[in-house]
């Protein structure tokens, strides 16, 4: 008996030291649980915050004949998006988007799982309000104005609250609707992010709308804004001013790469090589991981007529950077270059055509990828591939002579010698000395010496 009664208070104490076990463990996972919960809503809350602008474009107010014609306000809005994202996609530049655009109007936001009764929707929608991430939304109206003779004219505003962002009136008026809606389609996109607009717009070769873009980086407070402006204006303006504008983007911001990029590009068309390649070593320097130096230093050694060597760069340079589509393009200009002394030259001729059209297949509006894989296509003897490929770098850049010789080239080269005439004619109209200066690239070399000994020309 003695012994039994001593045993009951040590199986009391040992249960009631597994329940404090019990309690002490559980309230360790609780307290995992929630620090790991914790963790996942602040990094959720901070993307949510950090996110781009939400834009909505509501209807726009149309003219009753617009909306008779089947252009409703849903359409227009479709149409201008559209377009939008036309000029998201050929602004390919590696700093993040500011701004977001869709047709919907603003609605709360949907009520997802909740912690402590709160709905992590509502939390997310309060801490936007906070921090100036509610959608913001651009209202307008498009009118037409009769004239005496021909159609009417569209006039267009967009307005955020009482500013007005976009104003196509007067002389900005056009009878072409469609032309209208890509006007406002790209101030809308202009006002919320200047980079990228100015940057579709040098792509499209809109100078006009690209200096109205940069005008609006270069006033801006923010250094970051103004390295960007400085460098795309340095596309526009004289050698001179260049690299000025250069050399001031790289004193705000020394590890600016394209800077340093752009300013050996600038030595290198000097034919001051050393200090080209100098510039482009600074840039592999600042960031070894980026392709941008290596591009630059493949275009030098390109100039110096170190081919294998610039193409070792460039290919390296093009996969570090998938998106530059100069790059793949200036890898096929080096194969071609080196197909003049290969022989037979058909293996080089197809590899730059790949590397032609991949580089198309980055950027579809990079007219020169295409009438490059044109003449690659010709070279080794696709005639058909290669005309339809003349055929859409023109589609793309209409007022281009060189993509027109090339045209008038493989025209005759398939027997159509009127076609061929037309071309050639379109092609001198465009740029008189087209065929009297010498040409850039050197494979075109026997492309003019061809051109210039057909029958008949020199009557021409």
């Amino acid at each position: 008996m003695k012994n039994n009664s001593a045993a009951r208070p040590s199986l009391a104490a040992s249960f009631l030291n597994f329940c404090t076990s019990v309690s002490t463990f559980w309230r360790a996972v609780t307290s995992a649980v929630v620090g790991f919960a914790a963790a996942f809503l602040a990094l959720w809350l901070l993307s949510a915050a950090l996110r781009p602008q939400s834009v909505v474009v509501a209807e726009l107010n149309l003219p009753p004949p617009l909306i008779q014609q089947g252009y409703t306000p849903e359409v227009i809005v479709r149409r201008m998006l559209d377009d939008v994202n036309r000029l998201r996609d050929i602004s390919n530049i590696d700093r993040a988007e500011l701004a977001t655009f869709e047709g919907a109007p603003s609605t709360p936001p949907p009520h997802l799982q909740s912690v402590g009764g709160i709905s992590l929707g509502s939390i997310e929608y309060v801490l936007r309000a906070i921090l100036g991430h509610t959608p913001l939304v651009v209202q307008g109206e498009i009118i037409a104005k009769h004239r005496d003779q021909g159609g009417p004219l569209f006039e267009g505003r967009l307005r955020l609250g009482a500013t007005i962002i976009s104003e196509r009136e007067g002389k900005l008026a056009t009878p072409d609707l469609d032309k209208l809606i890509q006007d406002l389609a790209f101030d809308l996109y202009r006002h919320f992010d200047p980079l990228r607009a100015a940057y579709a717009a040098w792509n499209l070769d809109d100078l006009e709308d690209m200096r109205i873009a940069l005008r609006q980086l270069l006033a801006s407070p923010r250094p970051e804004d103004r390295k960007y402006g400085l460098m795309l204006r340095a596309y526009i303006v004289a050698p001179a001013l260049a690299e000025a504008d250069l050399r001031e983007a790289i004193r705000i911001d020394p590890s600016f790469i394209h800077a340093l990029s752009l300013l050996s590009g600038l030595e290198r068309r000097r034919g001051a090589y050393e200090t080209a390649m100098g510039h482009a070593e600074q840039a592999i320097r600042m960031a070894p991981a980026r392709g941008l130096g290596l591009y630059a230093k493949g275009r030098v050694q390109r100039s110096e007529g170190r081919l294998a060597e610039a193409l070792a760069s460039l290919e390296e340079a093009c996969r570090r950077e998938p998106r530059l589509a100069t790059c793949p393009n200036q890898v096929g200009e080096v194969l071609l270059e080196m197909s003049l002394r290969s022989a037979p030259p058909d293996a080089l001729q197809r590899a730059a055509y790949t590397a032609f059209l991949k580089a198309a297949e980055i950027d579809r509006s990079y007219a020169a990828a295409l009438s490059n894989a044109a003449w690659a296509a010709a070279s080794y003897g696709d005639l058909p591939e290669a005309l339809l490929l003349a055929n859409a770098a023109i589609d793309l850049a209409p007022a281009n002579a060189t993509h027109r010789l090339r045209q008038a080239w493989i025209l005759k080269r398939q027997g159509a010698d009127a076609e061929a005439w037309q071309a050639l004619s379109d092609a001198l109209r465009l740029q008189p000395a087209a065929l009297d200066e010498p040409p850039t690239p050197p494979w075109e070399r026997d492309m003019v010496r061809e051109i210039v000994n057909w029958p008949g020309y020199s009557a021409r």
